[in-house]
């Protein structure tokens, strides 16, 4: 059972920043004050950090970490490595990535992934329809069950309001945030939000 001691921070109280000392044991914070009474020899490790911001892990709900099939554009280390430089504890990865995470056995697979290769929690997306554009639903307890923490379509928009509906009933059916990209394709007209002098 470790006990780590951080001094000289900063940390959010009432509103101000206030100078405070943060006991941990055993991987929970144990104290907060502005100095905390423990024993000196009890402290197995001791941080001064200076004067610098302290706070809980940030969570991100919506990252492209693009691995497996788009590792130019990000992987699943150095996508994790820039949250946890930024002080994000914990992701949740969009299925914008090949293959999609669209049935119970993709999802596991880039779970364990997820887990072997990330330097941070990483909470896995699975698609709403199968290969993220077409209208056949994925098995959304069967997903979830696999590991699961939300769906999305992110980057393709469902296009059948039909559609959509089956999917809020089966997500909600099985527990799962659905988190929807809003775009109509039919409305889209390749992208007109920038013309005219108004814009």
């Amino acid at each position: 059972m470790t006990t780590v001691l951080i001094t000289n921070a900063k940390i959010l109280r009432d509103g101000q920043l206030r100078s405070m000392e943060i006991l941990i044991k055993a991987g929970r914070i144990a104290a907060i004050a502005p100095q905390v009474a423990v024993e000196a020899s009890t402290i197995d490790q001791r941080f001064d950090v200076g004067g610098a911001f302290v706070s809980p892990g940030l969570v991100d709900v919506h990252v492209h970490l693009r691995d497996p099939g788009f590792t130019a554009k990000e992987t699943l280390a150095t996508g994790t490595l820039a949250a946890a430089r930024g002080g994000f504890t914990t992701v949740g990865a969009m299925p914008n990535v090949d293959p999609v995470p669209d049935t119970p056995q993709r999802v596991a697979a880039q779970v364990a992934r997820n887990q072997a290769e990330g330097h941070v929690h990483i909470a896995q997306y699975a698609s709403i329809t199968t290969d993220r554009t077409g209208d056949e639903l994925v098995d959304f307890a069967g997903v979830k069950a696999a590991g699961a923490f939300a769906v999305s379509n992110d980057g393709s928009g469902v296009q059948t309001a039909g559609t959509m509906l089956q999917a809020m009933r089966g997500a909600a059916q099985a527990g799962l945030p659905l988190a929807a990209h809003v775009e109509d394709d039919s409305l889209t007209a390749h992208g007109v939000m920038n013309a005219g002098p108004i814009a």
